[in-house]
């Protein structure tokens, strides 16, 4: 450390971070898929309980939350491409089959 005067914050912040750093790696060891609306809701009903009983840092669960709200829309989107191509592929099939003589 070049200024001394400041060794003493560093070396708070690095702890601060690391202590983040570990609460982080706590919940990527249980990796759940978070693919669905019912698995993000059951997430985040527990990430709610985690936060109201001091178990990770409010910026963690307000982070979390944020990216649960991303990761929702994305579902969202994804869901409903998925129907869109399978809505053409009915019309596809429903075209080819007027097309057959009967």
């Amino acid at each position: 450390m070049h200024d001394p005067a400041r060794a003493e914050a560093m070396t708070a912040a690095r702890s601060r971070g690391a202590a983040k750093a570990a609460k982080l790696r706590s919940l990527e060891g249980g990796r759940k898929r978070l693919d669905s609306p019912r698995a993000l809701a059951v997430f985040m009903s527990n990430l709610i309980h985690d936060a109201v009983e001091g178990k990770i840092d409010p910026d963690l669960a307000r982070t979390v939350g944020y990216l649960v709200a991303v990761q929702t829309k994305v579902t969202e989107q994804a869901r409903q491409a998925d129907v869109e191509q399978m809505l053409a592929e009915v019309k596809q099939l429903v075209a080819e089959a007027r097309r057959r003589p009967a």
